[in-house]
């Protein structure tokens, strides 16, 4: 009996110093540049004409597993998860329903989260 509670006590140990080391990285802001041997310019690509923000995952040395998108006052206007996606996506985000404005958008990875605004016209 009491080693039943202790392999208990342990397993329930080690899942809570997992998850607690787990969602303190992912609130960690980090730099894209840090993350990627690409420019920018070769990471994001702007097409204003159709507006739609392309991503392009292949560039990336890290796993994306969501893409969330801010408004100036910090409400989630746009999330999705991207996970399950191959690490060579280039991902298509759609503005044509964003209002002209500069947002937020977050590409959280297990690391940490990835930043970069963007200004709508």
């Amino acid at each position: 009996m009491n080693v039943s509670k202790c392999l208990f006590l342990l397993v329930t140990i080690v899942f809570s110093l997992k998850t607690s080391a787990q969602s303190s990285s992912i609130q960690e802001n980090i730099n894209i540049s840090n993350f990627t041997t690409s420019t920018e310019s070769e990471v994001f690509f702007f097409d204003d004409e159709s507006n739609i923000c392309f991503i392009d995952f292949a560039n990336f040395n890290v796993n994306i597993n969501s893409v969330t998108v801010k408004d100036a006052k910090g409400q989630e206007i746009f999330s999705e998860e991207v996970w399950d996606l191959p690490v060579n996506t280039i991902y298509e985000l759609s503005t044509r329903d964003f209002k002209s404005g500069t947002y937020h958008l977050i590409l959280n990875t297990y690391k940490g989260n990835m930043s970069k605004n963007i200004e709508i016209r």
